[in-house]
Order: C-alpha cells, then sequence, then structure tokens
C-alpha cells in the first residue's frame, strides 16, 4: 500500500476547501489517522481503575527503591534523572488549540501537514475545531508558552488555511518531547528488576500499542533487551 499520492495543487485545493490557492505541490496520505491524546489519557485512567490498577504520586529517588517484582522508568524527559546515562534530553514543542466561530468555516475533514518558509506544520480537526502544531527547540524543562515560536506557528498555519484567523483561540500549551541522540526509544533491561521504556520523542502516542507489548514482553522475560 501506497502511504503518499502526488496530487495536484487544484486537487489539493478541492479536498481543503478554504486553502491557500498558492500551493505549491500537494500528496495525499489516506493511511494517516489521528487521535485526541486527552481522550486516550482519560480511556486509560478508565481502563485503569476497571481493572483495579493502584495509582500513587510520590517521588522517586531510584527506581530500584521501588517495590515490586518489575519497574519500568517510563517518565518521559525526566527519565534522565531516574537513569542517569539513558541520554534522553528535553525537547520542546507548544501547541495551539483554536475554536470554530459560528460564523467560520467548519475545520478541514482530514490532517493537514505543510512546509511553510521550510517550517513544519500541522493542523488536526477535532470536533470543535483545530489543533496547531507544533514547534521543536531544544530546552532546558521550560515549560512556558514563548510568544516568538508561537507566533510564527500561527503564521504558517494561516498562511496555509487563511480562514483560520477567524477561529477563536483557545489554548497554548507546551511540553518536553523526550527524545534521545539517535532518535530512536529505549526499551529494554537496565539492571535486574528494572526496565526502561522510554525516549520517544515526538512518537510517544503513535508508539504506545507497540511500547505496551514490549514492556510486556520485557518483564515477563520473554523478550530481553540491553538497555543501551
Amino acid at each position: 500500500e501506497r502511504l503518499f499520492a502526488a496530487l495536484r495543487p487544484s486537487a489539493a485545493l478541492r479536498t481543503i476547501p478554504g486553502a491557500a490557492p498558492r500551493i505549491r505541490a500537494a500528496a495525499q496520505a489516506p493511511s494517516e489517522r489521528a487521535v485526541d491524546n486527552r481522550l486516550v489519557h482519560r480511556a486509560l485512567l478508565a481502563a485503569c481503575a476497571a481493572t483495579g490498577v493502584e495509582l500513587r504520586a510520590e517521588a522517586v529517588r531510584a527506581p530500584s527503591e521501588l517495590p515490586g517484582d518489575a519497574v519500568i522508568v517510563c517518565a518521559g524527559a525526566a527519565s534522565v534523572d531516574l537513569l542517569p546515562g539513558c541520554a534522553v534530553r528535553p525537547v520542546k514543542g507548544e501547541v495551539v488549540r483554536l475554536r470554530r466561530a459560528p460564523s467560520c468555516l467548519p475545520p478541514p475533514e482530514v490532517t493537514v501537514r505543510a512546509r511553510v518558509h521550510g517550517r513544519p506544520v500541522y493542523v488536526v480537526p477535532r470536533a470543535d475545531g483545530v489543533v496547531v502544531g507544533a514547534t521543536q527547540y531544544e530546552n532546558d524543562r521550560d515549560l512556558a508558552p514563548r510568544v516568538g515560536p508561537v507566533v510564527e506557528l500561527l503564521g504558517d498555519a494561516f498562511t496555509v488555511l487563511p480562514f483560520l484567523r477567524e477561529y477563536e483561540l483557545v489554548e497554548v500549551t507546551a511540553g518536553l518531547r523526550p527524545t534521545r541522540p539517535d532518535n530512536l526509544p529505549l526499551l529494554g533491561r537496565v539492571d535486574g528488576r528494572v526496565f526502561a521504556a522510554t525516549g520517544h520523542g515526538r512518537n510517544g502516542i503513535l508508539l504506545a500499542p507497540v511500547t505496551g507489548a514490549r514492556a510486556v514482553d520485557m518483564v515477563l522475560d520473554q523478550e530481553v533487551h540491553a538497555w543501551n
């Protein structure tokens, strides 16, 4: 199955009503899917509650100090605090949520990805608007959104879908992507009963199902990988 199919700019304009007419090249990715990460998180919490999983919030200094037959470190960008040699670093990303106003064009029916002045931008439809993302730059755990990167991000989105200028600004959030030098996730045994499942970069939600399956294999000794 082909992941991408080239489109004429005129065909892209018909597919995405309201898109800017200055499109130079386009492609369609019919197999691409998008999920609402907040809905996924709520579903995960509900599933944990239904199966009797105990959730505890407490400070942890070292994984080896925790009780249990197995400990899996999946602390995102903070994993390096628990596994000093894991080489996970924070890469900051800001995301903007916009809500459709009553008089505005509806959101696109598919995810729109583009490059504007060499910068990537995506617009993901939601029930009441869109999510625009995402900036990406090195950062030292600062979660405050920055005006400059967000203005550039919105400007790029408006260049592709000008009607978004009339949407309501709902929220600007920033997060830290746990990234490793090779851009590959870290999945494996650290020492004894301690395992690692971190370093997914911007693909955490995408790789969550396979990461969960691999974690089960690691803990049950069906498949053991060196963590480094």
